[in-house]
Formats: structure tokens, C-alpha cells, sequence
């Protein structure tokens, strides 16, 4: 294509340039798309391997990786598909996005730049990758008449910490979307992370993990109040809590600015061997340690409810079941929280069944031979932990088998 521009003298510079700017990119996603991944299928679970863990070359990757799915993945989610349609029909909402997109690109320019890559790897405008990183935070602007999942619906998370005679230490997560979108997701592995992934979507919104010992969870929440549109959205926070190298260091960033609107996460450290759950609401948040260094026992569940902070929300049954399933049960050990998170009981729908709202995966991941670990062989220089659990991932709500496992690998730094 270049050599024939060559011999037209009747193009001008500057268009000969942009055409060939154009064709560049083009082949460079077609190479990357055919040569940048490792991939591999998983009876339907894709797994990417990329070769750049941040920046803009890694959202190329990452786009160019759900390249042929992403049209398929809007079609199976009305809330994306509409307020992309609004973007185009509605000046004032336009103007919303831009500036939430304006603030996200001045807290988080390296995100934002990985935003940038995406929508190039996928080859969609812009504004179509910012909408999809942005729905769990404009539910106030989903358009109820056709949405197919309603406040109260999500995912869910179980996780404990005991030490002692019944010593446990779990954390484990339902991915609830729907199922027609489950095959459009994929496991994304980078030299620095690794994370469950939507088309489109940047990582750390879902079930995820570092090398640093880091693994995180995120489910919606859903508070009745007015967005704080100067504020942090959340997947641009749990994008940058990613990057941590320790408890602390991801508790300070998912709490570094205000909210958009909000979120709740679970964070686990391998390193600091403990796990945290963050929530936040616009300038609010709540920090609860689940158990600290001197052994407090705790289990904890979440469902989309507020749970630390004040705010208004409407009430729903079926969340109301899930938590009184928990309540009851208290599961604690690997076995008993895997149980709970493959329930389908009427009395303890925790695995989704609703129309709009069905688990696709369960992300589930024991992590009890780690609290008794020495930690003195991380100090005072960095090491790989001999500890090393295995993250499983199930696909049905009573499986016989997984669908597949893998070995965490990290290092502890002094």
C-alpha cells in the first residue's frame, strides 16, 4: 500500500504522513494481535500472556487481545451500549464523561495513557473504552426501563482469617455478570500481574493479584447519593492499587482521592500476611482490617450492600438471603467458603441465577499455609516466598474439578 502512495505525486505531504502513520498502527496491532500473546483456551476461558505489564504498549496489547469480542461484549451489556448511545446523542452527558476522563488523566496519567492503548488495540473510539471503565460508577445515569441488572446485583466475596486451632486464612470471590458475557472474558497474565478481565475493561476491576503478593477483589456497591465528579473512578483506583508492593502502600492509593461515587474491595497481602477491606463513598472511606498480626478471627461477606459507611440504599430480598446464608453458616475454612460461594440454594443464592445477574466464575484461593510461613526469609533482602498457594477457578456452582488452576509467584520485599 505505501509503495503505491510513493509514485502519486498528486498527494500531499502531510496526508502521505498520516496515511502512513495509519498503516503503521494498523500493522503493528495486526502483529501484536498475531505475536504478542501466548494463548491458549481453557474449555472456554481465554488466557493471554502479555509482554508488557503497563503504559500505553501494554493497553495495546491488552486491546488488541479482546480485539475480536468487544462488539459481542456491548452487545450483552445494555448499560454500556446505552450510555454510549447517550454519549452520542446527548451534549451535557458528553460533557461528563470528558471531564471525569480529564480527572482520571490527571491523577493517573500512566492509566490513562493504558486507557488510550486499549481503544487503539480494540480499534474503537475512545469514548467507548471510557464508558465501559466507567458504568459501575454511573448507575445514577443507567436507564432502568432497559437495564438488565438492577441496584443490589453483583458480585460477591467471602473471604476469613483464623489462627489458632481452626486456623484459616481464604480469600474468594463470584464474578457475577451474565453468562452470554463469560466466554468474552479472559485470565490476562503480565511479568508484573495477573487478572480476570472483561473486554476492554482495565485490569484490577475483578479478581486479580502481583508479584508483590497483592491479590484484590472489587464488587459494586450501591448507595443513593450524587456523584462527586471530581472524583477518583474505581477503575482507575484498583488499576493503580494494583501496582502495590504492600498492604499499606494499596490501602493509601485506593484511599489516596475522593470517589466518583464508590466501592468496596478486598485486599489480601502474602507479604504482611493480612487482609483489609476498603470501602468508599465520594469523600468517605472505611478501612477494617479482617484480622490483625495478634490474631483476631474473623470471616466477612460481602453483596453489594454499604457496610461501613452511612449512606441510603434500597433494600433487596435476594441479598438479604445471601446474607443471612452467611450469618448462619459463618464458613471459614477453604472448604466451607467454596461451599458457600457455590451455593444455589433458594434459601442461599449465592451462586447467581437471575437473569441479568449470573455468576460466571468463581475465583477461590487458600492461603492458610501462608500465615504460618517464615517471614525471615524475605528479610532484609527481597526473596521469592517459599509459600506459594494455588488460585482455583470454577465455572460451575458445584464442580467436580476446577476449570483451572494456577501457582501464585511473588517476592517480599524488606
Amino acid at each position: 500500500m505505501v509503495s503505491t502512495f510513493l509514485h502519486q505525486e498528486s498527494i500531499n505531504q502531510s496526508t502521505f504522513l498520516a496515511l502512513l502513520r495509519y498503516e503503521t498502527q494498523l500493522m503493528m496491532k495486526i502483529a501484536l494481535f498475531v505475536a504478542l500473546v501466548t494463548l491458549c483456551l481453557v474449555d472456554g476461558l481465554a488466557v493471554f500472556e502479555l509482554t508488557h505489564s503497563e503504559g500505553y504498549e501494554m493497553g495495546l496489547e491488552f486491546g488488541a487481545a479482546f480485539a475480536p469480542v468487544f462488539k459481542n461484549f456491548l452487545m450483552h451489556d445494555l448499560e454500556v451500549l446505552a450510555l454510549i448511545q447517550r454519549y452520542n446523542t446527548d451534549p451535557e452527558f458528553a460533557s461528563l464523561i470528558d471531564s471525569i476522563m480529564a480527572t482520571q488523566k490527571q491523577f493517573y496519567p500512566v492509566t490513562y495513557e493504558e486507557l488510550e492503548g486499549i481503544a487503539d488495540g480494540l480499534g474503537v473510539p475512545f469514548e467507548e473504552v471510557a464508558i465501559v471503565n466507567t458504568v459501575g460508577d454511573l448507575v445514577n445515569y443507567w436507564d432502568s426501563g432497559s437495564a438488565h441488572r438492577h441496584r443490589g446485583k453483583g458480585c460477591s466475596d467471602a473471604t476469613s482469617q483464623y489462627q489458632g486451632e481452626s486456623s484459616a486464612w481464604v480469600h474468594g470471590h463470584n464474578e457475577d455478570w451474565n453468562s452470554q458475557v463469560a466466554k468474552l472474558t479472559a485470565l490476562i497474565i503480565t511479568p508484573e500481574w495477573t487478572s480476570y478481565c472483561y473486554p476492554g475493561e482495565l485490569p484490577g476491576t475483578t479478581f486479580s493479584w502481583n508479584k508483590h503478593g497483592i491479590i484484590m477483589s472489587l464488587d459494586l456497591i450501591y448507595p443513593l447519593i450524587d456523584t462527586y465528579n471530581s472524583g477518583a473512578t474505581m477503575g482507575f483506583v484498583m488499576r493503580e492499587v494494583l501496582k502495590s508492593t504492600s498492604l499499606d502502600q494499596a490501602i493509601s492509593r485506593a484511599t489516596q482521592y475522593n470517589s466518583f461515587y464508590g466501592f468496596n474491595a478486598v485486599i489480601s497481602s502474602l507479604c504482611d500476611k493480612r487482609t483489609a477491606i476498603v470501602e468508599a463513598i465520594v469523600d468517605k472511606a472505611a478501612v477494617v482490617s479482617l484480622a490483625q498480626p495478634t490474631a483476631v478471627n474473623a470471616s466477612y461477606a460481602h453483596f453489594n450492600l454499604v457496610e461501613y459507611l452511612r449512606a441510603d440504599q434500597e433494600d433487596d430480598q435476594y441479598i438479604a438471603l445471601k446474607q443471612s446464608c452467611f450469618n448462619e453458616t459463618k464458613p471459614h475454612t477453604y472448604d466451607q467458603i467454596l461451599a458457600f460461594l457455590g451455593s444455589s440454594a433458594p434459601t442461599c443464592p449465592v451462586w447467581a441465577t437471575l437473569l441479568g445477574d449470573q455468576t460466571m466464575h468463581s475465583l477461590t484461593t487458600d492461603l492458610t499455609s501462608c500465615l504460618y510461613s517464615s517471614s525471615a526469609e524475605a528479610h532484609p533482602t527481597e526473596t521469592t516466598q517459599q509459600c506459594k498457594p494455588t488460585l482455583f477457578i470454577w465455572d460451575s456452582p458445584q464442580p467436580s474439578e476446577p476449570l483451572m488452576s494456577i501457582t501464585y509467584n511473588y517476592t517480599c520485599s524488606a
